[in-house]
């Protein structure tokens, strides 16, 4: 080779030329695969990003959560502007206060390079004392001008700590895959361990600041940074670290009402012809739902940064807003918007993404009529007090004690919820200024639904739906008349009792279906649930049950909803199950909700006719269509004229109340004019609970002190005069209250009125 090259170049001097040349190509060679390293893959797209990041920086545009309005359009949940002040993480943390004292350390050179480790440690030590200082006092401003005070300011930055470190902590592992996926092999934490974005951000807090409370602030902001640039002055650094910005607050303007009511219609000992005007609070907090920030699953399950690719702008960081029940929560994809993102460029053209806002969600409540019906629940206005004509055997010092419970109003038609209650109220200033008040009262619970989370046994408002289900199916005839006992079971006769041979040792002798629902007549439901069994199934009650909507939910869009329960839970049912359960006791429970469901079922013949709450297009596909199932028409009407006949007539079990004015006094419970109200009660044996009846000491852990009351049921279908069947369902449910008809009765007969107020009862419909 080496003869060759001189055979073919004889000069040296050309020889040396060539080698020079082909030396140049491997460099260009070299640089060649360099430069394509640095402008393709990987590398390229490093070292883009970084380059990038210098010379651009990026600025979030807030969004806005869409409103919660009821069915006439009033708003009910909203977004404001308000203000916010965040902190940078390094100085929540700590971490600023030593990087600060280690920076003044160093700028004596020759004192800091003339000290060993240890005098190097105590100096900067001394240094820092004063940084803490300033940070310790800066966060004790925000605490007292916000009102939020110290403890809740710690818990905050302790809560912005835990959470930055936990989605830290979760992209790291991201990360730790994706690599292990590229190299096929492990690899360690520590290789992709790095601070992420949130660790150099400033975390909110404290929110929701007045105008005032915005402008003292940013005068401490002002000052604090004007001090800090005097470059021989240490004091007030921290202040540069402090931003004051805009924020939106969730508002709900309707949650604190004042109502007018009408005292005439009510039972003579709380009559008055004056009006009396209630301030109510936590008007449909439980369905409108509350907000909480984020927990760290939060950001877990969607972070605004998942570790590679554009940032997904819907999002969660740490500190942001998301709904913690209600509407709020349930809806939270719907209402939470998308940030918008502004990327300014030093080089070129900023560009950006404008945010979208979140969509409303109409309800199907009217939030007026909302409101009115907690007036009448509350405990000022006296029904929801314990009173004398509740029962025979009302306990004296029970007299006066508050009562809890809950309201559904329904149009049967539209299955909209009008209004669904729940006593006691929940108040959202109380929820920020002393939450224990609510949260941690076991008696109370103020903060349970009872409308939809709180299945209670339904007692006699049962009765009815056997009644159409026996006669459906052929075990009862049209005009059966059926010789009912005075008890069910004859080896047992003080256990399955009718009310009347209870009280007067006598039975009722043979009565048909109207009779035994006007009645309420234990034994001969009772009788019915046997032929079910014998006749047609051993479950067939059951069945019957869950057609008219027992034992699941309904879908109506709160994450709060309970099915209740129809049999046992943890066994199969026994023969005397079916039996109570056909007069509302044993393995069987309910919801308000429930009841007036089942009842409009009842009425409309229409099995797959469900509840709504909120009112949306694309949510309707969710709702069967309605298909009438063959409910025996004559049991229909025999069902409807027994709980007509329950209300109007005497013998009735919501028909009359003995008052104590002016002595005993009999009056009518309903008094509506211009409407014909089908009403159902129920007496629900509650069994034992934890509480003191006379309030004045603790129960020991596992103590059952047993409330001799029962819950108080009504569930009442409302016609308006000219209407062909009722317009409206309304069930009403008192806790540890006595006799249904007469606790609750009262109350049903002012919801009625407060329909007709609102206009919900003109016929033809005003709506």
């Amino acid at each position: 080779m080496r003869n060759t090259l001189r055979d073919v170049i004889p000069s040296m001097f050309h020889r040396r030329l060539l080698l020079l040349a082909m030396v140049a190509v491997a460099l260009l060679l070299i640089l060649g695969v360099a430069t394509a390293r640095l402008t393709t893959g990987q590398s390229f797209a490093e070292a883009r990003s970084t380059s990038e990041a210098k010379l651009a920086s990026t600025q979030l545009i807030s969004t806005r959560r869409g409103a919660i309005l009821d069915r006439n359009g009033r708003v009910l949940a909203h977004d404001e502007p308000g203000w916010e002040v965040a902190v940078h993480f390094n100085v929540i943390t700590g971490e600023w206060a030593g990087r600060q004292a280690i920076r003044d350390a160093k700028k004596d050179r020759l004192r800091w390079e003339s000290l060993g480790d240890a005098e190097r440690e105590q100096y900067v030590g001394e240094l820092r004392g004063e940084y803490e200082r300033q940070v310790e006092e800066m966060f004790a401003i925000l605490a007292e001008v916000s009102g939020d005070g110290r403890d809740r300011v710690r818990e905050r930055r302790d809560k912005i700590i835990h959470g930055v470190n936990t989605l830290q902590d979760h992209l790291w592992r991201i990360w730790q895959r994706q690599k292990e996926a590229e190299r096929g092999e492990p690899v360690p934490l520590e290789e992709v361990s790095q601070p992420i974005a949130e660790a150099f951000e400033h975390h909110v807090i404290v929110s929701r600041l007045s105008e005032e409370q915005r402008l003292t602030i940013e005068r401490f902001i002002a000052e604090g940074r004007q001090i800090a640039e005097r470059s021989d002055v240490n004091t007030q650094r921290v202040w540069r670290e402090v931003e004051l910005r805009r924020r939106t607050v969730r508002q709900y303007p309707m949650e604190s009402m004042l109502v007018k009511l009408d005292r005439s219609t009510l039972p003579s000992p709380l009559a008055s012809s004056e009006p009396i005007e209630l301030r109510v609070s936590g008007v449909g907090v439980h369905l409108i739902g509350l907000m909480r920030e984020t927990w760290s699953e939060d950001v877990e399950d969607r972070p605004f940064r998942d570790g590679g690719g554009a940032p997904d702008l819907r999002g969660y960081r740490v500190g942001d807003q998301i709904g913690r029940s209600g509407i709020e929560l349930s809806m939270e994809d719907t209402l939470r918007g998308a940030r918008g993102l502004r990327r300014v460029h030093v080089d070129s053209q900023d560009d950006e993404s404008m945010p979208v806002a979140g969509r409303d969600v109409v309800l199907s409540i009217d939030i007026l009529l909302q409101a009115h019906i907690q007036a009448i629940m509350s405990p000022e206005l006296g029904l929801m007090r314990t009173q004398p004509w509740h029962s025979g055997d009302v306990p004296e010092h029970l007299i006066g004690n508050p009562l809890n419970g809950a309201a559904v109003v329904i149009d049967i038609a539209s299955g909209d919820i009008l209004a669904a209650v729940t006593m006691p109220a929940a108040p959202r200033a109380l929820l920020e200024d002393d939450p224990a008040l609510l949260w941690e009262d076991p008696i109370n619970e103020p903060m349970v639904n009872r409308a939809i989370s709180r299945p209670y046994p339904p007692g006699s408002t049962v009765k009815p739906l056997v009644l159409v289900s026996a006669i459906t199916d052929g075990v009862l005839g049209e005009h059966e008349r059926i010789d009912t006992p005075g008890y069910l079971w004859p080896t047992r006769p003080m256990v399955y009792r009718d009310w009347y041979w209870k009280k007067y040792q006598r039975t009722r002798g043979e009565i048909d279906g109207v009779a035994a629902v006007k009645y309420s007549s234990n034994p001969f439901f009772g009788i019915l649930a046997q032929r079910l069994m014998d006749q047609i199934a051993f479950g067939r009650m059951l069945w019957w049950y869950e057609q008219f909507g027992m034992g699941q939910t309904h879908g109506i869009g709160l994450p709060e909803e309970v099915p209740g329960a129809v049999g046992p839970s943890n066994r199969d049912p026994l023969r005397s199950d079916v039996e109570f359960m056909a007069i509302g006791q044993g393995p069987v429970s309910w919801t308000p909700l429930h009841a007036v469901t089942a009842y409009a079922r009842l009425v409309s013949g229409n099995m797959a006719h469900r509840p709504r709450l909120i009112v949306a297009p694309e949510l309707e596909h969710d709702r069967p269509p309605g298909e009438p199932t063959a409910l025996s028409p004559a049991a229909q009407r025999m069902a409807t004229e027994g709980m007509r006949e329950v209300a109007n007539e005497s013998g009735g079990t919501a028909y009359m109340i003995d008052t104590p004015a002016h002595g005993i006094q009999r009056e009518r419970i309903f008094n509506v004019q211009g409407v014909t109200i089908m009403a159902k009660s129920g007496t629900a044996d509650p069994g034992s609970r934890h509480i003191d009846l006379n309030g004045n000491r603790e129960i020991d852990p596992g103590e059952v002190v047993s409330d001799p009351r029962d819950h108080a049921w009504v569930v009442a279908l409302v016609q308006p005069e000219g209407a062909a069947r009722p317009t409206h369902a309304i069930a009403v449910v008192v806790e540890y209250a006595g006799s249904g008809g007469h606790v609750s009765g009262p109350i049903v007969n002012q919801i009625v009125h407060a329909l007709q107020h609102h206009q919900y009862l003109a016929w033809p419909p005003v709506r």
